[in-house]
C-alpha cells in the first residue's frame, strides 16, 4: 500500500455498507481494513479508494456505493426549476 503524501493529499478511501452501500466512514488517502487495525473483524464494510472529491465529502449523506461505483441516492435537481 503507497502511503505517500501525494495519495493522501490526492485519494480518499470510503467504507460503506455492504447491504446498503450507505458510506459509513472516510479515510484520507489509500486505506484497507487494516485501518481498523484489531477491531477490523467487527466491522461489515467494504470500502473503494477514489479520488479526491470536496463536494462528495462534505455530502456524503447525498451518495451511496452501488456496483463499486460512487452514485447519487436520488436526482436532487428534479426539485427545482433552472434558471434562464
Amino acid at each position: 500500500m503507497d502511503n505517500s503524501i501525494k495519495n493522501f493529499e490526492s485519494k480518499v478511501t470510503l467504507f460503506y455498507s455492504i447491504n446498503t452501500g450507505e458510506i459509513k466512514l472516510t479515510a484520507g488517502g489509500i486505506q484497507d481494513m487494516s485501518y481498523f487495525g484489531p477491531d477490523a473483524a467487527d466491522f461489515n464494510y467494504n470500502f473503494l479508494v477514489i479520488d479526491k472529491d470536496e463536494y462528495l465529502l462534505n455530502n456524503l449523506d447525498k451518495f451511496i456505493v452501488q456496483d463499486n461505483k460512487v452514485k447519487l441516492k436520488e436526482a436532487q435537481i428534479n426539485k427545482y426549476e433552472i434558471a434562464e
